[in-house]
């Protein structure tokens, strides 16, 4: 299936769906390291979708629910909500408390919700709503990943060598995003470098193929398009 320019949300999507493991050992480490990969996980989107079915919680966002086994043998629910958009957005705070509390309150289960920000805002990294009346007071925090907060040399390294994170990758392209701005041909240069890159860290022709499909729609393709050097590995 090819993914239109600029299809962030599908993009992610698939992203996630595809490199669940290589993203959240980077994006939520300790969150990860508590997750038996070696278990099937199990996506819930279609119960994601009936929770809030007819609501209009606003924004641009990718939501995922997936079901996996923790290494302590429990299964819990781990909500993966990814802000796609551009700007920041007053009201994600309440919409992840409202994720959180409608699924806890629908499944009886625990529910650990995450925030990816992809946005360019540095100064944007709500992670906590509150409400307050007459004495009455709720408090809900989500852990949230800043992908401007990750450090460029660290995501670089991982993307790279013999062990090379396919996460990393899609990390950085949308980091290149964020950084190149409108300027095209210093993504284009980027991308050539990022071919050479993934070859020499052993990735092969088609999985170099597919994460440049992705990496195409979720760092904002623009025309720019795969490299003739990539599909001729």
């Amino acid at each position: 299936m090819e993914l239109p320019d600029n299809d962030f949300d599908g993009a992610w999507k698939e992203a996630l769906e595809k490199y669940l493991q290589p993203l959240m050992e980077l994006c939520f480490p300790a969150v990860a390291a508590a997750v038996d990969w070696s278990a099937p996980v199990t996506w819930q989107d279609k119960e994601l979708q009936e929770v809030f079915r007819g609501d209009d919680l606003g924004g641009q966002q990718v939501d995922k629910l997936v079901n996996v086994r923790l290494r302590d043998g429990s299964e819990e629910w781990i909500l993966l909500h990814i802000e796609a958009q551009s700007r920041g957005d007053g009201g994600l705070p309440l919409r992840m408390y409202r994720y959180h509390h409608r699924l806890v309150d629908r499944y009886g289960s625990a529910v650990v919700s995450l925030a990816i920000l992809a946005d360019e805002n540095r100064h944007w990294k709500p992670c906590v709503h509150t409400e307050e009346l007459l004495g009455c007071r709720v408090r809900f925090e989500y852990p949230v990943c800043k992908l401007l907060e990750m450090e460029r040399a660290s995501l670089e390294q991982s993307a790279s060598g013999g062990a090379s994170n396919p996460g990393a990758v899609i990390l950085l392209a949308c980091r290149q995003k964020l950084e190149t701005g409108k300027n095209l041909e210093s993504r284009r240069q980027w991308k050539w470098e990022l071919t050479r890159r993934l070859y020499e860290g052993g990735f092969g022709k088609e999985e170099i193929i597919e994460l440049y499909r992705l990496i195409h729609s979720a760092a904002g393709g623009n025309g720019v398009a795969i490299p003739q050097s990539a599909r001729s590995l």
